[in-house]
């Protein structure tokens, strides 16, 4: 039996419309990397155990429980080697300490951030197709989805306080997860969300 590669978690978080989603496919690309998301590892832990799949739904937004998204991710732990990027994962100190323990000082963080003005001027324009979700995704011009055609809708949490909360639920998230790598001696990269992406991914 071939031993399996260690893993190489690459972990990019940081409040929504800084570029994440952007910026963990380019890694992903760059190091021909599985880019996993919350809906990713929800999805294929309720295929892996299915007397559990309820756990796993997911409410208007798309999002689970923060306990069924910890349970997700450590079955995810169980499956995967080499690098694999994490899009909007960790969500809390208890996920990255899941993810440090299975990965050690391999562990990496990256965090994108931005001036309020410039996430919300993103978020304004910003639709989604429900079934290729998170891509792609089009501005106000556009109307289908350019894969499978289906009518591309703005996300319920995109509305404007709504948006507001969950900027600063995660910023607030964000600054324990870093103070905690920072005491595990996770080595991290700080972006700003105007950077521009495509050039030094």
């Amino acid at each position: 039996m071939t031993p399996r590669a260690p893993l190489v978690p690459i972990c990019v978080i940081g409040p929504p419309g800084a570029g994440k989603t952007t910026l963990s496919e380019a890694l992903g690309s760059r190091l021909s990397a599985s880019v996993l998301r919350p809906r990713d590892l929800a999805d294929s832990a309720a295929q892996r155990y299915p007397a559990m799949a309820g756990l796993f739904q997911r409410g208007d937004a798309g999002m689970i429980s923060d306990d069924a998204l910890g349970l997700a991710l450590r079955i995810s732990l169980e499956q995967h080697e080499g690098f694999v990027v994490f899009e909007n994962l960790p969500w809390d100190v208890v996920q990255l300490a899941d993810l440090y323990r299975a990965a050690g000082r391999a562990l990496r963080v990256v965090s994108i951030d931005g001036p309020d003005e410039l996430l919300l001027r993103r978020r304004a324009g910003r639709r989604y197709c429900p079934r290729c979700y998170p891509r792609p995704a089009g501005h106000h011009s556009d109307s289908a989805c350019r894969t499978c055609g289906t009518q591309l809708i703005a996300r319920p949490d995109d509305e404007h306080h709504a948006f507001v909360r969950r900027l600063h639920q995660r910023r607030a998230a964000t600054t324990k997860i870093l103070d905690y790598a920072a005491a595990l001696h996770v080595p991290v990269v700080s972006l700003s969300a105007d950077h521009k992406l495509a050039a030094g991914a």
